[in-house]
């Protein structure tokens, strides 16, 4: 699954430079740096940012393995840390039908393994989907998914922190992001990275763990706060946070653990 590259829509990530391919990498026309263009994905993020073991990242790839820990072991951390059982595939379930209502280009930022941005793209639906997260196994997974999906539109993949998006400025439709623990504590940088690239007019979908009412989860969060300093925020703030990055018609809904998110970029 070569890369379908559009380079006017990626630029460097941080200064918004453009990027020229040369002899599979991509270089910036500003700082000379180069971003290796790998036979599934465009890879973003530095070499010293690689993730642990490769034991482990090898294991992940294997489909058996990376199935078993988003069925079993995601979520049981999820419900540990927020104190209720999340459904993801019902919040996935919401996100697709969410997005199918657009059309041009759409992102799945923080994809995983693009339950939500593949399925979305099935038929004639988009121009060009960008998926977009900073796991090589859940691009993998990704990449089986796109393929086994034959979809109609190119399936562009990123390694990349969603903090800092290789895409150019307002080139998105609408975008799919899941927000996690780690983008939670740079949600001001992320939404302001997802007011540049979307366009005016355009619709963000997200979802993300909020906690519940329950004592565990009252107890996990206060953990959470006090060992590693991140606390989930109330839905006033999202929604503060939200507008001030340059939103609209910002829709916040807290259900069963989870959170969820609607705005239109102003």
């Amino acid at each position: 699954m070569k890369p379908d590259l559009r380079l006017g829509d990626l630029v460097e990530p941080r200064t918004g430079a453009a990027l020229r391919l040369e002899s599979g990498r991509l270089v910036s026309e500003q700082s000379g740096r180069e971003f290796l263009v790998h036979a599934d994905w465009v890879d973003f993020i530095p070499e010293r940012d690689r993730e642990g073991p490769q034991l482990v990242t090898a294991l992940m790839h294997l489909p058996s393995v990376s199935a078993a820990y988003e069925e079993v072991v995601r979520p049981s951390v999820d419900r540990l840390r927020i104190g209720q059982r999340v459904d993801w595939r019902q919040e996935m379930a919401w996100a697709v039908e969410v997005l199918q209502a657009h059309r041009g280009v759409v992102a799945d930022i923080a994809c995983g393994s693009g339950a939500v941005g593949v399925r979305a793209a099935r038929g004639d639906r988009f121009e060009r989907l960008y998926c977009v997260d900073r796991s090589e196994p859940l691009l993998a997974q990704c990449v089986r998914r796109s393929e086994m999906a034959r979809l109609g539109c190119p399936v562009v993949l990123l390694r990349a922190d969603a903090r800092y998006l290789p895409l150019a400025d307002a080139i998105l439709d609408a975008a799919h992001v899941r927000i996690g623990a780690s983008l939670w504590r740079g949600a001001q940088q992320l939404m302001a990275e997802l007011a540049r690239v979307v366009k005016p007019g355009g619709e963000v979908v997200a979802s993300a763990a909020s906690g519940g009412g329950s004592l565990r989860g009252l107890a996990a969060r206060t953990l959470m706060a006090r060992t590693a300093g991140f606390s989930l925020p109330s839905l006033e703030r999202v929604r503060a946070r939200c507008e001030g990055a340059g939103f609209g018609d910002v829709q916040v809904q807290r259900r069963a653990g989870m959170m969820r998110l609607r705005m239109i970029r102003s």
